[in-house]
């Protein structure tokens, strides 16, 4: 369905006008967040969504999952798809310890305790 612009109306307030405009961007907010949701909830993601997911551009996704360092699926379509757990995961791989926890390992105490 085709809609016409707000301009093709002759609307006589403005306020009028500005109110609907941030109707439609509400709006279309809200799709996105019910489409996010969706995605999450059925655990599978697309390289798009992945990228998103993780912050990165899909270029780099791509570079991650073709050197084995981002598990994915290849459905019969060729497209790449992403399991949450497995972004979950390489995520958690992506973690820096703190410098207390460093110094907690045990080969650090045995040094510190000579």
């Amino acid at each position: 369905m085709h809609y016409k612009p707000f301009s093709h109306y002759n609307i006589m307030n403005n306020n009028v006008l500005e109110v609907l405009e941030q109707l439609v961007t509400e709006v279309r907010g809200l799709k996105e967040a019910v489409q996010e949701q969706t995605t999450a909830a059925r655990g599978m993601m697309t390289i798009e969504e992945a990228a998103k997911y993780l912050h990165l551009s899909r270029p780099r996704v791509y570079s991650l999952a073709y050197t084995r360092e981002l598990s994915y699926y290849r459905n019969p379509g060729r497209a790449l798809w992403f399991d949450r757990n497995d972004l979950d995961e390489y995520l958690q791989r992506q973690r820096v310890p703190s410098e207390t926890e460093v110094r907690n390992l045990p080969y650090n105490r045995k040094k510190t305790q000579q």
